[in-house]
Order: structure tokens, then C-alpha cells, then sequence
């Protein structure tokens, strides 16, 4: 997995550069710290969407935790709210959180998906 701060660009900009869909790219520590970020030129989140955006994953992964011993560790979500799409991985401890436009098609969706679970291996 990546580790650099020149690793997290790169990463989070391939993705980026997969679909014109794809708003926002953000990669979180295993407290719910954003290690590094990158979105589309166009948009831009105010300081309230980041900090909802830290602690809405956080409490996610909090919770699958309690699951975990009996279900098995959860490697990747997709989540459709009303306002956004979102695409959640999770590698050695870090949670890699791929935000797109809620027009995205739910196949492109899932084939993006993969794409970002290949290049997690």
C-alpha cells in the first residue's frame, strides 16, 4: 500500500483521472485523519462537508468493527445517499474514500469499484 505523501498524490489522482464522475479523493488513517486529499479542479468543500465527511467515516468503520470476529473485516462499501455516491475501501488500516456525482450510473459505479480494488492488491 502507499505510503508517501508523493504516493497518496499519485494514487488519488489516478483514480481522479478514472471518471469525470469522480468529485473527490480522500485517504484517512486509522484514527479518522485525512492523510491526504485531492478533488476535481471544480469543486471545492467547505470545512463542514470535510468534517462531516471524517466523522461520518470514522463512526462507519467504529461500527463495522463490532462485526468484524463474526462477519469478517469489510474491504470495500458503496454507499448511495441522495447527494453522492460514494466508493469506501479499506487497506492496511487506512480507508480510501472515492466521493462521485449521484448521476453516476450504478454499473460504472461497480466497474470503478474494481478498478480502485485492483489497484489496492
Amino acid at each position: 500500500m502507499i505510503v508517501f505523501h508523493d504516493e497518496y498524490e499519485k494514487f488519488a489522482n489516478h483514480i481522479l483521472s478514472l471518471r469525470k464522475e469522480i468529485r473527490f479523493v480522500g485517504i484517512m488513517g486509522p484514527d479518522g485523519e485525512i492523510l491526504h486529499e485531492e478533488r476535481q479542479k471544480k469543486i471545492s468543500l467547505k470545512n463542514r462537508e470535510r468534517d462531516v465527511f471524517e466523522v461520518d467515516q470514522h463512526l462507519i468503520r467504529n461500527i463495522q468493527e463490532v462485526f468484524d470476529d463474526y462477519l469478517g473485516r469489510v474491504k470495500t462499501m458503496f454507499i448511495v445517499r441522495e447527494k453522492i455516491k460514494q466508493l469506501v475501501f479499506y487497506k492496511d488500516r487506512k480507508i480510501i474514500f472515492v466521493s462521485c456525482d449521484p448521476k453516476i450510473e450504478n454499473k460504472i459505479l461497480f466497474d470503478l469499484c474494481q478498478s480502485v480494488s485492483s489497484m489496492l492488491k
